[in-house]
């Protein structure tokens, strides 16, 4: 019977302890290597090389599975387990604690490719490693194979045919001194002694044993032996017993070796014969399924698969909406998703955003890449204290900490007049960077309070807010009274420009630094609702750079004189 199961591997390996418990023969896994690459996730968050529990973490997630299919294994099973040089010898110690170090069967090398030139101290990795444990003494690798062992029957041994073997051993005496001693033949008194560089197989005690047992034969026993030294006698009906119980069968056996057959290839072969398999004429009727693509495929099952498999809550969305989510944006975000976010829940918050303002491509690839999921929501603010419950999260969830004016280009020391003319200039990155539901007003817009003239900066009007906001541009560090100028204004808004069906506007101070404390501080005793947030410019021209670039007035002049040149 065979079936697959589609899932979590931790969340099958628990299914199947259910129904397969003590009933599984062969377990093959190929785990993650732990590379500190971006392709192995624990916890929903990347194990990268600079994380200090790089290893411990690895291991507590392949121990809980390992334990899982030691209960599989049939006693008589095998569990064959894939790896390179990052964690062997970590695993090794893992296994011999879970299967116990006295079924540790071998180790299988595998060549995956030729040596490379770009590695660490000139040596290259060029192996990985087939770790096998077993489940106890039942299991055997051993192979039948034709008896080609030539066996001699004599009168002085009748009905027992046996066979010899070499009694020497291939170690010095430094090694084996027990195994290093003189063998005389009792017979003639001839002397076979010692070799210091390859000594006897047994002691000499077993050597007695074994005259005493007529198993040691010596040159000149038997005329048809052309023999120098002496030898092991073995007999058949022994070596019949024990193939018998290695293998049930009395026929000859052999043990399986760790050397792979020829046949098995490495990396480059493999790839090599899965080639034919992408190309388009494999799928005639259907697009999409190039190799890169089908790799992609995986890679996006496997990063959301504890989430959507496991039943995980993610920011208040359950399995089937993050299912539903995720494949209701195009695939080209999906991947781009995927490829730029660390977990699941920086997936999901760039999903939900891309669904409810419609990103394409590029516009997803900006916002990822300019952090807004550590931007959104981070501003200092007093709206908790200021606006209505309902109105005060979704308030909140509109700022960003800090903004990014990386679309601007400006002189080193500009100022608020020059950051304000470039913001307005730039009016629809602008609103792209401050997010969905901004609607641009005015600049410097005029307000009247009693004999006074006055001028906001920048005003917008929210429409999910239903409100108008006043942003104020402040191109140094926060000071605590730059509130209260934004608080008279958003006063002085609400009481002119605020609507029966608007509610009550709200500020946002954008500065080019602050100290939060200040800020929280600032706003305790304010009695409008306001926002604090810096901005995040990197492409300020030094003047160095910008004496070095022609004016607009040069390069007009420039340009009329090529005109009139030809």
């Amino acid at each position: 019977m065979n079936f697959l199961i589609e899932g979590d591997n931790l969340s099958a390996l628990k299914l199947l302890e259910k129904t397969h418990k003590g009933k599984i023969d062969l377990i093959y896994i190929d785990p993650p290597y732990n590379r500190g690459v971006d392709d192995f996730k624990y916890d929903d968050n990347y194990i990268t090389k600079s994380n200090g529990y790089i290893h411990s973490k690895w291991i507590s997630f392949m121990e809980i599975r390992l334990k899982i299919a030691h209960k599989l294994l049939h006693n008589a099973g095998a569990i064959f387990i894939s790896i390179d040089d990052n964690e062997q010898a970590n695993l090794k110690l893992l296994c011999d604690c879970i299967f116990g170090e006295q079924n540790y069967a071998g180790m299988i090398p595998w060549r995956k490719r030729t040596a490379k030139t770009d590695v660490p101290f000139g040596i290259s990795q060029d192996y990985e490693w087939i770790l096998v444990y077993v489940k106890s003494e039942k299991f055997n690798a051993f192979t039948k194979r034709k008896n080609s062992r030539k066996y001699y029957e004599t009168e002085d041994i009748p009905n027992r045919p046996w066979r010899i073997h070499d009694l020497t051993k291939q170690t010095t005496a430094e090694e084996r001194p027990n195994s290093f001693f003189t063998i005389v033949n009792p017979k003639n008194g001839e002397k076979f002694p010692e070799n210091v560089n390859r000594t006897w197989a047994i002691t000499k005690e077993t050597f007695e044993f074994y005259l005493e047992q007529n198993r040691i034969v010596f040159p000149g026993d038997y005329e048809f032996l052309k023999i120098s030294k002496p030898q092991l006698r073995y007999f058949k009906d022994e070596d019949e017993a024990k193939a018998l119980k290695k293998t049930g069968n009395i026929a000859g056996i052999s043990a399986t070796t760790t050397q792979l057959p020829d046949f098995v290839g490495m990396t480059k072969e493999g790839t090599k014969d899965l080639g034919p398999l992408f190309e388009k004429k494999t799928f005639p009727d259907m697009a999409g399924f190039s190799e890169t693509n089908l790799k992609t495929m995986r890679l996006w099952y496997r990063f959301y698969a504890e989430a959507v498999n496991g039943q995980q809550v993610v920011d208040e969305l359950r399995a089937d909406d993050i299912f539903r989510l995720i494949t209701t944006i195009p695939w080209g975000h999906n991947q781009r998703i995927i490829f730029k976010c660390k977990d699941v829940h920086e997936a999901v918050f760039y999903a939900q955003y891309t669904l409810e303002n419609n990103w394409s491509r590029d516009v997803l690839e900006h916002q990822i890449e300019s952090g807004l999921y550590e931007r959104k929501g981070k501003a200092i603010t007093n709206f908790k204290d200021k606006l209505p419950a309902n109105a005060s999260n979704l308030a909140i969830q509109t700022l960003k900490d800090p903004y990014s004016f990386d679309f601007l280009t400006m002189r080193d020391d500009y100022d608020e007049k020059e950051l304000e003319n470039a913001l307005v200039n730039q009016i629809t990155q602008f609103l792209l960077e401050l997010g969905t539901g901004f609607s641009y007003v005015g600049r410097q817009v005029h307000l009247r309070v009693g004999e006074r003239e006055f001028y906001i900066d920048l005003l917008f009007y929210h429409i999910k807010l239903h409100c108008y906001v006043v942003v104020e541009l402040k191109t140094k560090r926060f000071e605590p009274e730059y509130v209260g100028k934004l608080n008279f204004y958003v006063t002085a808004v609400n009481k002119q420009l605020t609507g029966d069906g608007d509610n009550p506007a709200i500020g946002l101070l954008i500065c080019k630094d602050k100290d939060n404390v200040v800020a929280e501080y600032s706003l305790e005793e304010v009695s409008q609702p306001i926002g604090i947030a810096g901005y995040e410019l990197s492409n300020a021209l030094s003047k160095e750079y910008q004496r070095s670039l022609p004016t607009i007035e040069t390069l007009e002049s420039e340009v009329a004189k090529m005109m009139n040149t030809k």
